[in-house]
């Protein structure tokens, strides 16, 4: 993945240069100007300081071609997601026509900038991923509104290809989607958490010989489905579980 690092000039309307203290999620755009390139989009948030227009920018964007450009520091804030700024790293990408489809060489790109940034940032991208249209209800990226099964499939592109790269941390449980399956516990109390980790709360404990269902498992943790108030989940060790073939 080759990114070409074009950073803004440092101006209000564009690049306020504001530090941002923590990535949390990585927020999806598309442009919005069928047909332009990462490049023109740059010059526009560039030109914006001269215009004062509006208040605009993305920490990068993909261009027709898979190209990337980085226009904005990760630690700072773009003007890109609303009350996501702080919290977020923003990215917009380039599209042939009105639909907002993106062509094959910006998508694969985005899977990739993606898996790095997951990497980087601790993040996963089932959870961590959201659209413009999550935080304001914007129809942006307007593909992935309009189509939200391919919104879905963008983010286990990514998750799979994570995962191909990070390998599992569990000789019985890899990286992957186990929706549909169901496992039994093994060790005499096992802690429910509210996500992945040790220093997340204990919502739960689950007792020898239980049979949880399963949903995603990544790097050790897996998501088990029957709790209210977390998006129907809780998360577990893979080392007290045991697949039931």
């Amino acid at each position: 993945m080759k990114i070409d690092k074009q950073l803004l000039t440092v101006n209000k309307y564009s690049r306020p240069g504001t530090k941002r203290s923590k990535t949390t999620k990585v927020a999806w755009h598309y442009v919005g100007n069928a047909g332009s390139s990462a490049q023109a989009n740059r010059n526009y948030f560039n030109n914006l300081a001269n215009t004062k227009k509006t208040y605009a920018s993305s920490h990068y964007i993909i261009g027709l071609n898979g190209e990337i450009i980085y226009c904005v520091p990760e630690g700072e804030i773009a003007y890109t997601t609303n009350d996501a700024n702080s919290y977020s790293i923003g990215i917009e990408m380039c599209h042939p026509d009105n639909s907002g489809k993106f062509n094959t060489n910006t998508y694969n790109s985005a899977v990739e900038l993606g898996v790095d940034l997951c990497k980087r940032y601790k993040l996963n991208p089932l959870k961590d991923f959201i659209r413009h249209y999550d935080v304001t209800k914007k129809i942006c990226p307007k593909y992935w509104v309009d189509k939200p099964s391919e919104w879905e499939k963008f983010k286990k592109d990514v998750y799979n290809k994570l995962n191909e790269s990070t390998g599992s941390s569990s000789s019985s449980f890899k990286n992957g989607d186990y929706t549909g399956k169901k496992a039994k516990v093994i060790t005499n109390v096992l802690n429910v958490r509210h996500d992945r980790g040790t220093q997340y709360n204990v919502i739960d404990k689950l007792n020898k010989g239980e049979i949880v269902k399963l949903n995603y498992c990544l790097n050790g943790w897996i998501s088990i489905e029957g709790y209210k108030g977390n998006k129907g989940l809780g998360y577990v060790s893979t080392e007290y579980l045991e697949i039931i073939l």
